[in-house]
This record gives structure tokens, sequence and C-alpha cells, in this order.
């Protein structure tokens, strides 16, 4: 699984990536690396994006209501 979101350093950061498995419980971080979701082109988000995830995919809409975004999982 793959969570969006998070704190790194104290900061909250919303375009963290973070690779989890679940247990009994609760979500274990499987790798301890940086991944960051930008736009395409490599700009970062911006605040007023909210993700949306469906499934094994994750939405983000474009500069649009009718451009949007999808990252497969």
């Amino acid at each position: 699984m793959v969570m969006l979101g998070g704190r790194r350093g104290g900061f909250h950061h919303p375009d963290g990536l973070h690779y989890c498995r679940l247990t009994d419980g609760g979500a274990v971080l499987v790798e301890d690396g940086e991944a960051v979701l930008t736009m395409p082109g490599g700009d970062p988000l911006r605040s007023s994006v909210r993700p949306v995830g469906r499934g094994r995919n994750l939405y983000v809409r474009g500069r649009s209501a009718k451009q949007w975004y999808v990252l497969g999982l």
C-alpha cells in the first residue's frame, strides 16, 4: 500500500509518498526512502490539490475540473 502525506523533520509534507504494509496492529513502513509526488513536468503539488484514492489508483486534479492525472499503484 502507498500512503500520501505525513511528517518529515517535524514539518507536514502533504506530497510525501510512503510504501507501507498493513498488519493487525496498523501500517508498517516498508521502505524508509523519500519519494515525493509531483505534477507532470516536476512542478510541486499546489496547496489546493486534493488527491483522491480509488482502488489501486491515486487521482489528482489538474488546473481545471476536467483535467485529472492518475498514478497507478
